[in-house]
This record gives structure tokens, sequence and C-alpha cells, in this order.
């Protein structure tokens, strides 16, 4: 049985045609435009299934979800109940149970963008004569991450794995899962905000794995920080890194455990900070990020661009964004400008726009690129600090300083929040996960790790 509504307007359910109900009150023209509404359905259904038949449709061109079928750009078809069928790669090639259309018309489904072997082959510069092997090298050698997102990819589409790519893949995957178990045991009275990752990977095609090295924290305050961390430190990590930024006195916490192939896969990583977004030299730091998810997204993914260049992920990334509801042009360049990131949304944009198809946000690059020469005007404006000589200049200057674990807290120290002791032209920084010397250079000498060591003995 179908029924449906055409221009807003209740149709019969379609077994009571085409014969003629005794009802009382029965309206002649009403029967006839269901008719031709039925007659219209069954069409379009016999020709969807031939053209699915035929092989020309592309895969993954239709959704592979029951909840909506997006066959095309501009002709949405929506599951009304659960008779929709289930595991089959296009629904509409089985009869259609219940559905309800809309007339055509532009408009961009919520739904993720297709992905396919040939996007991978194109985003990473391989020709597909050259093979999978070598897509997954290229990918490799992208980020360390992005081979996993190739190996779902070829999962899904049925392709045969050895045991080895398969085995890489069910860690990633359980990599994932642990990942999520992770966050759900976290007290949410924190009020912690997770950092791209989980909402990023929402964003894209199911059964594709998005690649993701760690989980990005943001945590409102330093108690709260401080209790996270007590928390995750109940299993064990093998490393906890402090890092201190701004005159305010930002944190960054990075904690460490080893992988389930140690010789092989990257460590587990969660990073907890209290800003958002830690800038650089030329743009400060942003503690508290959009409140819409879909732009706090993006400008996780700009802000990137600040400590390194982009990459294939960032550009799969805006890819799966630009495929959920864009924002309002307006709110995006007032969003970018006011985080001082408007360049860098728009070299993000171009350098997705080159492999992929993101076209509602590069009819933003004019506004973008007219913000971002503002921003780029206020950078050179400012006054280039001079490199800190020491310890003592980069805390009166708010410059990182990163910490170097020297070991636990003396014996009755109780630090609940952190503290900064000094001595010299040196500091170490007390926290309740242990001391640490402040440093801002790559390489410490011996002998002021060894000065820091007695500094910390006679506390």
């Amino acid at each position: 049985m179908i029924a449906a509504t055409w221009w807003g307007r209740p149709v019969l359910p379609l077994p009571l045609l085409p014969g003629v109900p005794a009802r009382h009150g029965f309206d002649f023209r009403s029967f006839l435009l269901e008719r031709e509404v039925f007659c219209f359905l069954e069409g379009l259904k016999e020709a969807l299934q031939d053209w699915i038949k035929s092989g020309t449709a592309r895969q993954g061109y239709c959704s592979r979800t029951p909840e909506t079928a997006h066959c095309g750009r501009t002709f949405p078809i929506q599951w009304a109940t659960g008779k929709a069928p289930t595991g089959t790669r296009h629904h509409l090639s089985t009869p259609i149970s219940w559905a309800r259309m809309w007339p055509m018309r532009e408009e961009r489904m919520p739904v993720s963008p297709e992905l396919t072997l040939n996007i991978l082959f194109d985003i990473f510069d391989v020709a597909p004569a050259e093979g999978l092997g070598r897509l997954i090298r290229a990918a490799r050698q992208a980020h360390y991450t992005l081979p996993y997102l190739v190996l779902s990819v070829i999962e899904r589409d049925g392709i045969a794995m050895g045991p080895a790519a398969a085995g890489e893949l069910a860690r990633a995957r359980r990599r994932a899962l642990h990942y999520r178990d992770v966050l759900e045991r976290l007290p949410t009275d924190t009020g912690f905000t997770v950092l791209k990752g989980q909402s990023l990977a929402s964003a894209y095609p199911p059964g594709v794995l998005r690649p993701q090295g760690d989980i990005d924290l943001l945590v409102p305050d330093e108690e709260q920080l401080w209790r996270l961390v007590g928390e995750l430190s109940d299993s064990a990590p093998t490393a906890v890194w402090v890092t201190l930024l701004g005159q305010e006195r930002h944190l960054l916490v990075t904690m460490v455990w080893p992988p389930e192939e140690p010789l092989l896969d990257p460590e587990h990583r969660v990073e907890l900070s209290t800003a958002a977004l830690m800038g650089n030299a030329d743009v400060p730091i942003r503690v508290h990020p959009p409140e819409d998810p879909w732009l706090r997204n993006l400008m996780c993914l700009a802000e990137e661009r600040l400590q390194r260049p982009f990459h294939p992920r960032d550009a799969l990334d805006l890819y799966m964004l630009a495929g959920q509801h864009i924002p309002d042009a307006n709110d995006l360049v007032r969003t970018a400008a006011r985080f001082q990131l408007s360049a860098e949304v728009a070299e993000l944009v171009r350098y997705t726009a080159a492999a992929l198809p993101v076209d509602g946000l590069v009819t933003m690059l004019p506004a973008l690129d007219q913000a971002g020469d503002t921003e780029h005007e206020r950078r050179r404006s400012q006054e280039v600090p001079s490199a800190p000589a020491t310890t003592a200049d980069s805390l009166a200057s708010g410059l990182p300083l990163h910490g170097i674990h020297l070991g636990p807290l003396p014996p009755g120290a109780a630090v609940t929040r952190i503290r900064i002791h000094r001595y010299g032209d040196e500091a170490l920084l007390l926290t309740p996960v242990g001391v640490y010397l402040l440093v801002s250079e790559a390489l410490v000498s011996h002998e002021r790790h060894e000065r820091a060591h007695a500094e910390l003995a006679g506390l």
C-alpha cells in the first residue's frame, strides 16, 4: 500500500485504485488526480528499477540507509514506515512499501556525501590503474590514520582483503570503539566538549571509518580539567604531558596509552585543554568555540593551518561537512572573522575544492577573501615580539611553555591547582599529576635538567 502527498494535498491509499469504491460523496475529480498520481509513482518506480539494473547507476548515488534515499540532487524520497528494505545497495531496486514525495526542488539533504574509491584515487593523486596498494601507501604518506579510511571503503565495497589489511582495519575499528567508550565513561557534569572527533565522524557515510588519532576535549576550567585527568589516570597512562599557554595560564594536558599493537599502531591519546583554539604568534588564544556544532568543527579544522599545512584528511572532513546543512553565509563569514580565521577558512575551501565538490562553500569565497585581507592586515600591523631569552621571559609574555616531567610531587605536598615555583630564570610547574620543568626549547641540556631535579629535591 502506498500513501502519498502531492503538493501538500493528501492522496487516497493506492490499493483503492483503480476501482471506484462505493462511498458517499465520491468526487470524480479527486479520483482522476489520484489515478494520475498512482500512474506517476508506478512509472517512476519502474524507471528507477530499470536504471539501477542497467548498471548505469553510480555506486553510492542512492543513500544506503533506509531512512532516506536521495537519488540525484533534486528528487528526495523518504521512507515513511519501518517497512523499507534493508541490506540492499540501492533501496529503490525493491518495491516501495510506503513513500512520501515532495515537489522537485534544489535542496541539499542532510545526508553524507558519497565517498567512493574513485574519489579517493583523485584526492591522493593516484591513478586507478596503479591499484589499491598504491592508494593505501599514498594515504599512509599523507597522514598515519588515513589508511584506515581507505581500508573501510574497500571493505564496504566488498573487495577482498588479506589478513594483514583486515587486521589493521579491525584494530582501527576497535580503536574508534575504545575512544567512544572513554567518552561515555567520563562524568558529564564536568561540562567537557568534544572538539572534532565524534562530531566529524558522524558526518561520514555508514561503514566508512573517519581516521581519528586522538580525542580533543575542551574543559570549562582548571578544576574540571584535573578531575577528568584523574578519571582517565585510572587506566594507567604511560605519559602525561603538560603545556602552559598565555598570560591567563591556560592548560593543555596530553595523556598517552599504548595501542593494541604497539609495533604497528599509533598510541592512544587524549588531549584536554581549557581553551578551544590555541592560536600562534599571530593569532591569540580563543577560549570559547562557536556554539553551533557545524561552525565549531569548521573553526577547529581551519585552526590546524596555524600549525601545519592542510592535508587530505582536512579536505575529506570539509567535504563531509559540506554535505550537511551549511549555515547561512553571513553567519559563517562573521564567525570566521570573529575567530580571526577567515584566511584559513578560505584556504581550506580552495584546497578542498581542487579535488572535491564543495560548491556551497565556494560561493562564499569572495566574502571570506575580503575578511581574510582585513585579518592579514591586522597580523602585519602587529609588533613582532622578540624571542624570549629565558623561561621567566616566556612566563611574562604568555608564550607557550612545555613541561618536562621530573617526578611526583614532594611528600606531603597537596596541589589541586597548578603552582609555579621560580628559581633564577627557571621555573617548575607543580600540578596534581607531578612536577614539570617549564621550557620553550626543543632541546634541554643535561646540566639544566640536573639543576631542576636538585631544585625539586629541595622543595
